[in-house]
């Protein structure tokens, strides 16, 4: 079964350095630049022009949303900042300015207001942030000292939390009880990328293996790998309802995957460098970037573009 997707739009010299990471909301795409700014573009607009939202003189390389109205960052000085989106404003949250400079990768939780944060220590501190302005730590989750925390991932039903580190270890841990859950073995290579299925069942890791594996959440049971990228993977995102998977790598490539098939259904090869992250826009969130109410996706990379897909099919 393959799938087709179009080229729609795309923005040259969106930033004035890489792009490391992009995310999605139903008013704005989201990008994070080594520039030193983390940019809206609107996704009703068929010529976004760029909104920077917030900044720093180190640059930013990880940024999450809740799906509402939080959006967060990290920037290469290990620092954590926030960006009201729905009075687009910068949320000053003092606590956050005591603590110390180590974090890496941020997930943030739609299900209970969870803000989880792996830290170059290989820990994850997990935060409480359903009063924002007066956060409070829940936990410091540490099972072994496991190497710089590359990647983390909270869970769409707000029970799990999920930490990749650059020794390949997986580690799972449950929130209920703040506790370890779960080991996956079989990974020897820096893991930089891990995304829970929107059902909560399944858990997608990639990164220097070039491959995508795919496990049992509950069991940690191994289900398949998705081999095919011929360079680092850096970033996985789950379709809405779990039924296609898109990765992209360091060699400059982004593909989507089928789940019912296992198998790749569309390579997108058109960038001339590395690929550092893409995201999926859900039906009708990108009427002007992508000309459409169909799902569509976006990636960004070195290439300090944006670029938008459309599905080629449907309205």
């Amino acid at each position: 079964m393959s799938q087709i997707y179009i080229a729609s739009n795309s923005i040259s010299d969106a930033h004035k350095s890489d792009i490391f990471s992009v995310a999605v909301t139903e008013l704005f795409t989201i990008t994070a630049s080594g520039d030193g700014t983390v940019s809206l573009w609107d996704n009703s607009s068929n010529e976004p022009k760029s909104f920077i939202a917030l900044q720093s003189p180190v640059g930013f390389h990880h940024i999450a949303t809740n799906g509402r109205n939080v959006l967060a960052a990290v920037s290469y000085d290990g620092r954590i900042s926030f960006f009201d989106l729905k009075d687009m404003v910068k949320i000053e949250v003092s606590a956050f300015q005591l603590e110390e400079s180590k974090y890496w990768a941020i997930s943030l939780s739609i299900e209970n207001d969870l803000l989880a944060l792996s830290t170059i220590d290989g820990a994850v501190d997990l935060w409480d942030i359903s009063e924002l302005a007066h956060p409070k730590k829940l936990a410091t989750l540490r099972d072994l000292k496991k190497g710089f925390g590359l990647s983390v991932d909270i869970s769409p039903d707000g029970k799990y939390i999920a930490t990749g580190h650059e020794t390949g270890t997986l580690l799972i841990y449950q929130v209920e009880t703040l506790k370890f859950f779960l080991s996956i073995p079989g990974h020897s290579s820096p893991i930089r990328t891990i995304k829970f299925s929107p059902s909560s069942t399944m858990i997608a890791v990639a990164g220097d293996s070039k491959l995508i594996s795919l496990y049992n959440v509950s069991t940690g049971e191994h289900i398949t790998n998705l081999p095919g990228h011929d360079g680092w993977i850096f970033s996985l995102s789950w379709s809405e309802i779990g039924d296609f998977l898109l990765s992209s790598c360091y060699g400059g490539k982004a593909k989507i995957w089928s789940l019912e098939t296992m198998s790749c259904v569309f390579t997108i090869s058109e960038n001339s460098k590395p690929l550092l992250s893409s995201a999926w826009l859900d039906k009708g969130w990108g009427k002007g970037v992508i000309g459409g109410k169909n799902k569509g996706i976006v990636t960004v990379g070195e290439e300090k573009a944006i670029r938008w897909y459309r599905e080629g099919s449907g309205q």
